[in-house]
């Protein structure tokens, strides 16, 4: 079966979905990513990645952020984070995906 066999339902249904639902949230989630890897590069290069490591693990982070309901954190908290992060890049933010990324939402949308 190819889209032009689908019934005018069926492909009203397709339709809808991949413009505004699909399409959006491939290119919100490469935008995501871009922010992620920002971070990760800023967190191993800024030396924050060292002075994290001379905390105790359990010692808390004041929140200074201002953000509604966020809470002190650990270097254990930040710590784990960031090999999350960069095990998600590692996945999710290969070149033949960005490729794909690109080709789904357009490429000035995921940038």
């Amino acid at each position: 079966m190819d889209f032009a066999t689908l019934t005018d339902e069926q492909k009203s249904v397709l339709t809808a979905f991949t413009r505004d639902q699909f399409r959006p949230s491939v290119g919100s989630a490469a935008r995501a990513l871009n922010g992620l890897s920002t971070l990760l590069m800023l967190y191993k290069t800024s030396g924050v990645e060292a002075l994290v490591a001379t905390l105790s693990p359990g010692d808390p982070i004041p929140d200074s952020t201002g953000l509604a309901g966020a809470q002190s954190i650990t270097a254990a908290d930040v710590q784990s984070f960031m090999v999350a992060a960069d095990g998600l890049l590692a996945t999710y933010n290969t070149l033949e995906l960005r490729t794909e990324y690109a080709k789904i939402a357009g490429f000035s949308n995921t940038v």
